[in-house]
This record gives structure tokens, C-alpha cells and sequence, in this order.
């Protein structure tokens, strides 16, 4: 599958990269998607309530999660946001 990366989650990415585990599991799902035939082969997503195009997965490292916002506009995935905050990260979704 395609996928794009909105400016923001850029800017969000900048505020974690210093944790060396967490970049390598995004990594290895940017791949996972990548590879992915369809929409269903991607483990791990779930639907965001109250919104029709928007999904998350979640990113856990030692006690830290990460939430990592998802949009899904025809044919292509849009990493929109990333957060460790729960209620930031809906917010901001």
C-alpha cells in the first residue's frame, strides 16, 4: 500500500527521536504497511470512534506507549500525528 507523511508528523517524530526502539518498531510497521495488499492485512489498527477516515496503532516501549495517528483516504495511509499522551493524541487526531 501507499502511504504519505503530513508535515505534523514530522514535527511530532523530532520530539521523539532520541528513543533508538521506538524509531526501529515504526520503522519495521512503515514496512508492514508498505507490504500490506490491502487495508485488512495490517495488524494492529483500529478505528478511531466518532471518526469515519481516521485509524491508530499503538507502539510500545518498556512502559511508554506511543499512539500513532493513521488517515485512510482512498487508496493511500496518512501518518498524521504521534503522541504518548492519550488524551493529547485525541485531542489532537
Amino acid at each position: 500500500m501507499e502511504f504519505e507523511f503530513e508535515r505534523r508528523f514530522f514535527h511530532d517524530l523530532e520530539n521523539y527521536n532520541n528513543d533508538l526502539e521506538f524509531l526501529r518498531l515504526l520503522w519495521g510497521k512503515t514496512k508492514e504497511i508498505e507490504n500490506a495488499d490491502s487495508f485488512d492485512d495490517i495488524a494492529g489498527m483500529e478505528d478511531i470512534r466518532g471518526r469515519k477516515v481516521h485509524y491508530r496503532f499503538k507502539i510500545s516501549v518498556g512502559k511508554t506507549t506511543y499512539r500513532i495517528g493513521l488517515k485512510v483516504l482512498r487508496s493511500k495511509i496518512w501518518f498524521t500525528v504521534i503522541d504518548k499522551h492519550k488524551k493529547r493524541f485525541y485531542e489532537r487526531i
